[in-house]
């Protein structure tokens, strides 16, 4: 072969190669997602959540004992019998296509109506009991945020422990295809909810988790990831559904998508997992949340925000618990994402798009 023909074949090749390579790249699998593209993934599996509870408490007569920073139950005074009727809302997602929902335990459970009747109860009596103190007076009893916890969780726990309930709970997931526009007729309308788990401890432990299911089939669910490999700086994203997001009472099946960065990995109160601090804007009503990364993939359960304290003076951060957690309890009911074919004909349609296979594509859609 001459020095002609020998350039030639060698252009030739490198045409080849080019056009080999450039084919190639378009077929593999895609990494992170746009923005838009994570919100169509995610959104058709993220839902609101209602518990209304009905019922009374009877909670006994006491007082504040500041020596000792805790109650004094009186004894020989009458209680107090209040009726119930609270409404609380949280987000979360469907794991199951044959309608199992991960969420918290503290939207799922009427531990938490318990605090919400008591903690009023509590707040109004301290402000009674405290309306002459001066500011000098009530930073010498409550000089840190860390005592005035202790101690609003202890009064809280007394008072717990001694008062009477009886509550009755209804949960509904709300139907998202729904034309109803207000809460009311939404909770007729929506799913009525079996908790299939729950973890009544979670204000010890930490571990809010709770799952719950529907009478419903072929959903869209999220696929689960790997909360080991997070770590400080990750890109994050949020789904769900923020009371200060609600411009008006005829938009509560509305979810909001938040973004930010896991800002901080810290320990658990009993220091047995770790849990995601996030910069991402979350507020309540989205606990239950996913917390998921460029891929579409879940990697925590969104479950509370920085104290109201810490949030006067600028702080805003929230908090999820690594989705690992949640496995065992998906395992045990036989939950698989890996059959989560809304993920898999989600993301093969882009691949298809992006290589300009529109029939396909839309048969994938």
């Amino acid at each position: 072969i001459n020095k002609k023909t020998w350039i030639i074949l060698c252009s030739a090749a490198a045409i080849l190669v080019l056009v080999f390579s450039l084919k190639s790249a378009t077929i593999k699998q895609p990494g992170n997602l746009s923005q838009e593209d994570l919100a169509k993934l995610v959104k058709p599996a993220v839902v609101r959540i209602i518990q209304h509870a009905t019922g009374e408490v009877t909670i006994p007569a006491f007082d504040f004992d500041f020596n000792n920073l805790t109650l004094k139950i009186l004894e020989n005074q009458p209680a107090l019998t209040k009726k119930i009727d609270e409404y609380l809302s949280g987000s979360g997602f469907v794991v199951g296509s044959n309608g199992y929902i991960l969420t918290n335990s503290h939207i799922a459970s009427p531990e938490s109506v318990k605090n919400i009747i008591l903690e009023d109860i509590l707040s109004i009596a301290l402000e009674k009991k405290t309306e002459n103190w001066s500011e000098e007076e009530l930073l010498r009893l409550f000089p840190s945020e860390t005592i005035t916890s202790e101690f609003q969780q202890n009064v809280l726990e007394m008072l717990r422990t001694n008062s009477n309930f009886n509550i009755q709970s209804l949960l509904t997931v709300l139907n998202p295809s729904e034309s109803q526009e207000y809460l009311t007729s939404l909770i007729k309308s929506g799913f009525k909810t079996e908790v299939i788990s729950t973890n009544l401890n979670f204000e010890k432990d930490q571990k809010d988790i709770a799952l719950i299911k529907i009478n419903a089939a072929n959903l869209p669910t999220l696929k689960l990831g790997d909360s080991s490999a997070v770590s400080v700086g990750n890109q994050i994203y949020a789904f769900g559904f923020p009371s200060t997001g609600e411009i008006n009472q005829r938009s509560p099946l509305e979810s909001t998508l938040t973004q930010g960065l896991i800002s901080a990995i810290k320990f658990s109160q009993n220091k047995d997992f770790k849990i995601f601090q996030t910069d991402s804007k979350i507020s309540e009503g989205s606990s239950g949340s996913p917390l998921f990364n460029g891929q579409g993939e879940v990697i925590g359960l969104v479950t509370f925000q920085t104290g109201e304290i810490a949030r006067k003076k600028g702080d805003n951060f929230a908090f999820a618990v690594p989705i690992d957690l949640a496995k065992p309890t998906l395992q045990k009911y036989q939950i698989n994402d890996s059959e989560n074919n809304f993920s898999k004909h989600f993301k093969q349609g882009l691949i298809l798009a992006q290589e300009k296979k529109c029939k396909k594509a839309l048969a994938e859609f």
